[in-house]
């Protein structure tokens, strides 16, 4: 069973509220006096689910409070990309179905989209056991291409039609997974949109895919 990592085994969302405080102390000499929640508020909209490239992000961030210069948007990134993985928050339930999993004899996997020494730090930080580990920056192409999915599947010596895909991503992740061939899961996260045209299999929490290990075989 291979997983997406953010929003799926990793709740970004609660990640970002967690590191918040210290973003905000870091950004005080230009922030006039905002208080913590305004700040926190202004931030989940901006970052726009981590997508957005963080040297952008950072000034998207500032211009919201009206700072428009007098910033380094290199050195604040930098800040961010050093200090956010030890925020990082696990999905609900993400380290008991690793662990059922294990129980079972089922090779896991994480196939990521993102930089290589953020994302391993955030699997380092938050403890995250699997077999493989595939970061689209060590083979220069991202989901949903299918280029990460089967060095995942090579690493692990499955084939894509014994493998279960889990992630939030409509495209990215779902999308991806089912050309291949793989049996993709959904989780429902409220900010993203449903996968269309294609088969998939809906949970709206990991621990759902118990259901699915009780009453099938990978």
């Amino acid at each position: 069973m291979l997983f997406d990592l953010d929003d799926t085994l990793h709740d970004r969302r609660a990640s970002v509220n967690a590191f918040a405080p210290a973003l905000h102390a870091q950004l005080e000499p230009w922030l006039g006096g905002v208080a913590l929640e305004p700040f926190r508020e202004i931030l989940h909209r901006v970052d726009h689910g981590g997508y957005v490239p963080r040297e952008l992000f950072m000034a998207r961030l500032l211009e919201a409070f009206g700072v428009e210069s007098g910033f380094d948007s290199l050195e604040l990134a930098e800040f961010w990309r050093s200090s956010f993985a030890v925020h990082a928050q696990p999905m609900r339930g993400a380290h008991e179905i690793l662990a059922r999993l294990r129980s079972l004899g089922i090779k896991t996997g994480i196939v990521t989209n993102g930089t290589i020494r953020l994302q391993q730090a955030k699997i380092d930080a938050l403890g995250f056991r699997v077999d493989a580990v595939v970061i689209s920056a060590q083979i220069g192409v991202k989901k949903p291409a299918p280029e990460p999915f089967l060095e995942c599947l090579r690493r692990l010596e499955v084939r894509a039609s014994e493998a279960w895909f889990v992630g939030d991503h409509a495209v990215n992740d779902i999308t991806g997974a089912h050309h291949l061939g793989m049996r993709p899961f959904w989780l429902e996260i409220e900010q993203h949109t449903e996968p269309e045209g294609i088969e998939f299999t809906r949970i709206e929490a990991l621990s759902d895919l118990e259901l699915y290990l009780s009453s099938k075989s990978i």
